[in-house]
């Protein structure tokens, strides 16, 4: 397609102006931080925890529950009735283990063990 050579740059600044104003508004209530630049030094095994327990793309019930792949967003392990995310690991009367990224290898291990939790290949897609 031809046209005038001042058409193309007006048509290209409007694609990008009305492409930037949508990311925009998608990501509006979304928080952008840096938090993890030193996450390389880490162990793997931290690392893999860390990331998954601050992005919130964790196996636990609260993400599963947002996936749809888990029914309630509660910890099943304990009798809280809290939602099972990075803050309830710590009160998790069923973890006994004492780092975070222990806490949270544990409570995944021990929910992968409840068959009627866990048993569907779409979870297993989601968790590994």
């Amino acid at each position: 397609m031809h046209g005038p050579p001042d058409v193309f740059p007006h048509i290209r600044k409007e694609f990008l102006t009305s492409r930037h104003n949508e990311l925009k508004a998608r990501t509006k209530e979304k928080q952008w931080t840096v938090t993890l630049s030193d996450i390389a030094d880490w162990p793997r095994i931290e690392a893999v925890a860390e990331f998954r327990l601050r992005t919130g793309h964790d196996c636990l019930a609260k993400h599963l529950h947002r996936l749809g792949v888990y029914t309630q967003p509660t910890c099943p392990l304990c009798n809280r009735q809290e939602e099972m995310e990075k803050a309830h690991l710590i009160r998790c009367l069923a973890l006994k283990t004492m780092s975070e990224s222990q806490r949270y290898w544990e409570a995944r291990r021990q929910l992968i063990g409840k068959p009627k939790i866990l048993g569907s290949k779409k979870t297993a897609n989601v968790c590994y």
